[in-house]
């Protein structure tokens, strides 16, 4: 997350940052933190692999629209 933040910090105002890059700045920062926020309430609700996995994928996407 820090280091997506600090990538946010070095491309403000960078009329040159692509759609790509500006997706990988926030899957760093939102998407890391919503995703890791889903992946220990599956871990400590004690559900499967599988379903750990989906929810990590949620939390990813979620964080990826929110930004």
């Amino acid at each position: 997350m820090a280091e997506g933040e600090l990538d946010e910090l070095i491309n403000t105002n960078d009329l040159s940052l692509t759609e790509e890059g500006y997706l990988s700045i926030i899957a760093r920062k939102t998407g890391a933190l919503i995703s890791a926020a889903a992946q220990i309430g599956a871990i400590l609700g004690n559900i499967s692999e599988e379903k750990e996995g989906a929810l990590t994928r949620f939390g990813m996407d979620v964080g990826l629209h929110f930004s």
